[in-house]
């Protein structure tokens, strides 16, 4: 059975040593590799449900309510135990204008709210 052997080294040596064997683990992966490099695909941007509500102008309960219903089903991704949006799907699903659910989208302001203007007071 083979001991580890303990080597003294200052944090330099370490360094070299590697930044040698990277060095050497690169070159033996170009001059020994079986064809083109793999080529990386394109990282998705992944919107969190807030952003995904804010993306249509909804909160965030009407987002989980059109998982629910699987409006949304093609666009959640699901990382390390939370729901994320992919943001290309998203936009598929519907768009800002054009929700999920096939409303169009409204103004948040409700009637008697805001600047008053035009809006007459109730006659008890």
């Amino acid at each position: 059975m083979d001991l580890p052997l303990y080597i003294p080294l200052t944090l330099p040596q370490l360094e070299a040593r590697l930044a040698a064997v990277v060095r050497q683990e690169l070159h033996h992966q170009q001059t020994h590799s079986p064809g083109p490099a793999p080529t990386l695909t394109p990282v998705e941007e992944l919107l969190s449900p807030a952003q995904a509500a804010e993306f249509f102008g909804v909160c965030k309960g009407t987002v989980f309510e059109w998982l629910r219903r699987g409006l949304l089903s093609a666009a959640a991704v699901k990382v390390g135990g939370k729901r994320y949006f992919k943001r290309s799907a998203l936009a598929t699903a519907g768009t800002p204008d054009q929700r999920p659910d096939g409303r169009r989208q409204t103004s948040r302001r409700v009637a008697g709210m805001g600047d008053n203007k035009g809006v007459q007071p109730k006659a008890w």
